[in-house]
């Protein structure tokens, strides 16, 4: 309104003024980031199941800044945009999405000119992680915007999700293509709904000890290796005695990995089973991502963990070259996890690598707390992941002796 002069009758007429949604594209950003789950969809006469946006547990607060009038002209004025950073820092956010990928206020350097690149570096100084479109334009190289550092820029891709449902010829047959595998015995790393591993990825999958490729990878794990090299050289061990010491393969003795791999990027499960109640349908973070296993930390048979520095980093390298687009790193205590650019930090030298290739890195925040300054692994390269409550219920009836239920 002082940008343009406008009197509050005038701004009434142009605009609806309220948080509500007028063009959808709000709703559609604040789905994707953190849509409940909605059962039994259809699309199109298809059943798709159970859908869900990125966090489905997350919390929403909207902080509108952009506005539409009746000609379909979009305007954002910088003092509104820098009031409403400045509330969401007071209000207590943990993250910041901004869908805005064209225009000068999405030029992510800190200068009087970009908007976006003051607030969102002020917000990050506080602690909070922001996300940003990368534009609208492409596919051709030095068209995306919003690549700073300290920012996580989300960027349009292909999909190779595929819808199938059975097709009904003319001779009465019917043709259902299913596609099904495990790892191993879990469902939970079945390649259901997945298509072909895009080309663009190099990593391999190989049988090595007790790590059967044919048995173990699919199109959803892609690309396991391990390391032990640097562990051998640091600790003057040779291959026999290691041998003797570690499974010498990328499968997990632990369950550690397992699960935090299906935290992540666990397969749809349907009609899971738990003391007898049935939980209907899981699945991890991101359904239809793709993993590949980059195995680093040893237990030998005393349940000792063991891990060496060379080792981690060679295997960031590689994770670089084989085309990944996430790095998770479930490391939360000890000194290989200060996130700083400093000989004495692991994590720290080589999530800093791959972010500069433009590879996210998710690590862990620790085992301690909750007193405050407890939690590591808050360098604003990260997203730094901690253990929280959950409210969920599980409640099932009980009959008494007397033939009386209660839940």
């Amino acid at each position: 309104m002082e940008e343009r002069k406008l009197n509050e009758t005038t701004v009434r007429q142009l605009y609806n003024l309220s948080s509500l949604d007028n063009t959808g594209h709000g709703t559609h950003v604040a789905y994707t980031a953190a849509g409940s789950y909605v059962n039994n969809l259809e699309y199109y006469d298809l059943n798709m199941g159970t859908i869900q946006g990125g966090a489905p547990l997350a919390r929403l607060a909207i902080y509108k800044v952009f506005w539409r009038d009746a000609k379909g002209v979009y305007s954002c004025n910088g003092a509104d945009f820098l009031s409403a950073i400045d509330d969401a820092i007071r209000d207590g956010v943990d993250i910041l999405s901004a869908s805005l990928g064209s225009g000068p206020a999405t030029v992510a350097e800190v200068h009087a000119e970009s908007i976006l690149g003051i607030g969102s570096f002020h917000a990050v100084s506080h602690g909070i992680s922001v996300v940003a479109g990368g534009g609208n334009n492409g596919p051709n190289s030095n068209t995306i915007v919003n690549t700073s550092p300290w920012l996580i820029t989300v960027a349009a891709s292909n999909d190779d999700t595929q819808i199938v449902t059975p097709l009904t010829l003319g001779n009465n047959k019917t043709i259902l293509v299913r596609l099904f595998c495990i790892w191993g015995d879990s469902e939970a790393f079945n390649d259901e709904g997945l298509g072909p591993i895009p080309s663009r990825w190099k990593g391999k999958c190989i049988s090595e000890g007790n790590f059967n490729a044919t048995k173990h990878c699919n199109r959803k794990i892609i690309g396991p290796r391990w390391y032990i090299k640097g562990l051998m050289e640091e600790r003057k061990l040779n291959e026999t005695t290691v041998r003797q010491l570690y499974n010498l393969s990328s499968l997990d003795n632990t369950g550690h990995g397992t699960h935090v791999a299906y935290t992540v990027a666990g397969s749809y499960v349907n009609n899971l089973e738990y003391y007898d109640l049935n939980m209907g349908t899981i699945q991890g973070g991101a359904p239809l991502a793709r993993l590949a296993i980059y195995k680093v930390f040893w237990r030998d048979a005393k349940g000792v963990y063991s891990c060496n520095g060379a080792d981690f980093l060679s295997a960031i390298d590689d994770a670089i070259r084989d085309g990944v687009d996430i790095l998770s790193a479930s490391l939360g205590s000890g000194p290989a996890t200060v996130a700083e650019v400093h000989a004495e930090s692991i994590l720290g030298i080589g999530s800093f690598h791959a972010v500069s290739h433009g590879i996210s890195v998710v690590a862990g925040g620790g085992n301690n707390g909750p007193n405050s300054n407890t939690i590591v692994n808050t360098s604003p390269w990260l997203i730094t992941v901690a253990a929280s409550n959950d409210d969920t219920q599980i409640v099932t009836p009980l009959t008494l002796g007397n033939n009386k239920t209660i839940l």
